[in-house]
């Protein structure tokens, strides 16, 4: 069941004023993102810092899932949603599309699964292996892995909630991120549903803000093991 929070930030979606172009109300589509290559698939399931991304679309498929990768809510519903709820949101958030709800660095929590989501867990992923912690807020992190699987398909018709959609196309997103910071172990999964016209309007989108968060204590509390790491 959603939050009480979640179901505001719902209701502003629903009745905020945006562009044309941008459907349903309270989104946005990067349409530069979408123009631009995406990360490409790969698998990395060996060392530390682990990786895997997996995008499946047919040819005539492929600009779709673009879309629904870039599709995002507006930055400054989070931000007001990250306000009411007391959640650490960060200040880099001009000029770049917004997709998490709370957190900072590692700890950024997604409310949707979009592009960014996945440029922002895979730059974590290569500072970690780098062993770059010279940012501000940032620290050793002995473990990583990142999980991301988006598909799309045409469908004559599809459902969500009480709204039938025919001939439509359908994307299906699911991120996943998981940090070990030797002293506790996150983790957070978010999937998103999203359904274009087959001109590319975006006609809905289900799931966000809908993220499941899951912390465990690390086993990894050996300040000299910690010390190695920094090296």
């Amino acid at each position: 069941m959603r939050s009480h929070a979640s179901l505001i930030l719902v209701l502003a979606l629903l009745t905020a004023a945006v562009p044309a172009a941008a459907s349903p109300a309270g989104y946005v589509v990067d349409w530069a993102s979408v123009r631009a290559a995406p990360p490409a698939p790969r698998e990395e399931p060996g060392g530390l810092y682990t990786c895997s991304i997996q995008r499946a679309a047919p040819d005539s498929g492929a600009r779709f899932l673009a879309i629904a990768e870039c599709t995002y809510p507006r930055g400054d519903l989070l931000a007001a949603l990250a306000s009411q709820k007391g959640y650490e949101f960060g200040s880099d958030t001009v000029g770049v599309p917004v997709w998490w709800s709370k957190g900072k660095n590692e700890r950024r929590v997604p409310y949707a699964a979009t592009r960014a989501a996945l440029e922002h867990y895979l730059k974590l992923t290569q500072k970690y292996r780098d062993r770059e912690y010279r940012e501000p807020g940032m620290q050793p992190i002995f473990t990583s892995a990142l999980m991301y699987e988006a598909s799309v398909a045409p469908e004559e018709e599809f459902e969500i909630g009480d709204s039938t959609f025919k001939n439509v196309w359908v994307a299906h997103i699911h991120l996943s991120w998981t940090y070990d910071d030797g002293t506790f172990l996150p983790f957070v999964s978010s999937h998103r549903t999203v359904v274009l016209s087959r001109k590319g309007e975006v006609l809905a989108v289900d799931g966000d803000g809908q993220a499941s968060e899951n912390v465990e204590m690390s086993n990894n509390r050996a300040v000299g093991r910690e010390r190695r790491l920094m090296r």
